[in-house]
């Protein structure tokens, strides 16, 4: 499973003359992800930058085929 958890807060405050605006914005969001056996999380990355989350979740080495041993009867 991969659970992710974001909050936002942010204050915007503007000095005029005769008065101050301020803005105030505020967020969060909240995802779960169900991942299958092909992915390993051992090797998880996650990066943050410019408003950007980047999260890198690479494959498992999965064998496509088996060598399997055959004996004559």
């Amino acid at each position: 499973m991969l659970h992710i958890q974001v909050e936002r807060h942010e204050e915007e405050k503007v000095e005029e003359e005769h008065y101050v605006p301020k803005e105030i914005h505020r967020g969060s969001v909240d995802r779960t992800l169900a991942l299958t056996e092909e992915f390993t999380e051992r090797d998880v990355k996650a990066t943050y930058t410019d408003r950007s989350l980047e999260i890198v979740i690479p494959k498992a080495e999965i064998e496509l085929f088996k060598k399997i041993a055959v004996t004559k009867s």
